[in-house]
């Protein structure tokens, strides 16, 4: 699969580097990357054109005649991949492949892409003003999820499933995205691989290769491919790291620490351990089941490898735990980077933010509840983006068929840019990395109570999580329970509403 991903990209590479400039300006660099600090892919000189091919995808015998393609995004981000277009190649991988889909697709369709990007948190203004003034301002817009569900309660956006152009059962498309937030068989924003951005928001874990090594504790590599990481497997890892380091009878900044993490981190592990808040019923519409025992069960293990103290899980940054010694450079990924946790729990992107760290690092799944449980799970982030087509949309076809040839073409040139090449020459230390990542990008979890804040259920029982006691999740449930359902019989009948 790396090598057919790879002689895709680097024959797009071929048919469209000849003649362009290589150079550009720091400004023009995607998030967080700079022509001084990236690494190129190689490419032969020519390939074959009968070579490329995109998962089966064909270009359609269309000539949209110079249309210009127009995509609602957010400003680039330090921390994210949100670009979807690049003005022109600067040697980095992810920033090129991104230039050449763009002309593969525009030279196939004879169209013209151009983006308009707003600040971060700022999409719902510009979505709101274009649907009430009833303007056709845009193609697709690209929204994190967690303003996706309101709006799309306000009926700002058009059903997906109803643009056949889209070819949303094809391959390319994620599957678990179309069907999670799929609600009575409407699909109002879904997830694509026309933006790095999908990429980068996946939940993942990494551990440090040299303190496990050190402390003679079995790979998790070996760990997940045996079906032996677990919860428990995991807790045992982190209490064979925690140590008392500087000796003072307390665990404090100063100490080495099992885990690090951001207090909301804890949803990754429930989800990994194929627990939602929310199911769907037999004609595709949510509702909150009771918990059951395993529920509670899964949470207790969640519950358990968040202990802010004793040397199990340092939440750094925000610091939680009142642990002592605590400075501003504490955050759970420095504290990591300097050695102190065995594990740490992140999205994706965060592998960026150590590219200069001299610390041996691997990427695994998350844990599963136990052995007998089907597949290791990754709840995506809830900022992952999502697209949508505005009600607006004067050819929502066109629109569909433009998204569908982007996303295509993404999956084998910006997937494998970002996938095969970026991670595993500039960052990950091992191809084992990259197996981990592709188990985790089969898997992708998407968590509706965390996108629609139903009742505020799924923060609530994340912050049971924390409390001292150990709040009981049957206890989170009964508070919350009657105003959750009430939120989502609101939400399934404002979508009745929407013709």
């Amino acid at each position: 699969m790396i090598k057919f991903v790879l002689i895709a990209f680097v024959c797009i590479f071929a048919l469209v580097s000849c003649g362009k400039d290589e150079t550009a300006p720091k400004e023009n660099a995607p998030a967080g990357q700079t022509p001084e600090t990236s690494e190129a892919g190689s490419a032969p000189e020519s390939a074959p054109e009968a070579e490329i091919e995109y998962m089966g995808y064909e270009f359609p015998d269309t000539n949209y005649e110079g249309y210009e393609f127009r995509i609602l995004s957010f400003e680039i981000q330090s921390w994210a991949y949100t670009a979807m277009t690049a003005e022109e190649q600067i040697g980095e991988v992810v920033n090129d492949a991104i230039y050449m889909r763009n002309v593969v697709v525009e030279d196939r369709l004879n169209i013209k892409i151009s983006e308009k990007r707003v600040p971060w948190g700022a999409m719902t203004g510009p979505i709101n003003n274009t649907v009430k003034s009833g303007s056709d301002d845009y193609d697709i817009t690209l929204v994190n999820a967690l303003e996706a569900g309101p709006l799309a309660q306000k009926g700002l956006f058009l059903n997906l499933n109803g643009i056949a152009a889209l070819a949303l059962d094809r391959p390319w498309w994620d599957q678990n995205a179309n069907s999670s937030m799929e609600i009575g068989k409407r699909l109002y924003f879904t997830t694509t691989d026309a933006t790095a951005f999908t990429f980068d928001m996946m939940g993942t874990m990494y551990f440090n290769k040299t303190l496990c090594n050190n402390l003679g504790l079995e790979s998790p590599y070996k760990k997940v491919r045996e079906n032996t990481w677990t919860m428990d497997e995991m807790y045992k890892m982190m209490r064979a790291a925690a140590k008392d380091t500087d000796g003072d009878g307390a665990f404090t900044y100063e100490d080495t620490w099992g885990f690090a993490a951001h207090a909301v981190d804890d949803q990754y592990f429930f989800g990994g351990q194929k627990m939602i808040m929310v199911k769907k019923d037999e004609n595709g519409y949510p509702f909150l089941p009771v918990p059951d025992e395993h529920f509670v069960s899964a949470y207790a293990k969640m519950r358990q490898i968040f202990n802010l103290s004793d040397g199990d899980c340092i939440s750094a940054y925000y610091n939680e735990g009142k642990i002592a010694g605590r400075k501003d450079s504490d955050t759970p990924e420095n504290f990591f980077m300097d050695g102190k946790a065995l594990f740490l729990c992140q999205a994706l992107s965060v592998a960026r933010m150590m590219r200069e760290t001299t610390t041996d690092f691997g990427i695994i799944p998350f844990p599963k509840y136990d052995e007998k449980q089907d597949n290791y799970y990754s709840v995506m982030n809830g900022n992952f983006p999502t697209f949508e087509i505005l009600t607006t949309q004067g050819n929502p076809e066109r629109a569909g068929a433009i998204t569908n040839a982007l996303t295509a073409v993404s999956s084998t040139t910006l997937k494998p840019a970002y996938y095969e090449i970026t991670l595993n020459n500039k960052m990950l230390r091992d191809e084992e990395s990259i197996e981990m990542i592709d188990i985790q990008m089969q898997n992708r979890v998407y968590d509706l109570a965390m996108i629609y804040g139903w009742g505020q259920i799924h923060d609530q029982f994340r912050k049971a999580a924390f409390s001292p006691g150990g709040e009981n999740p049957m206890t989170v449930f009964e508070k919350y329970a009657e105003k959750t359902n009430s939120a989502i019989e609101k939400m399934i009948s404002s979508f009745s509403e929407i013709e």
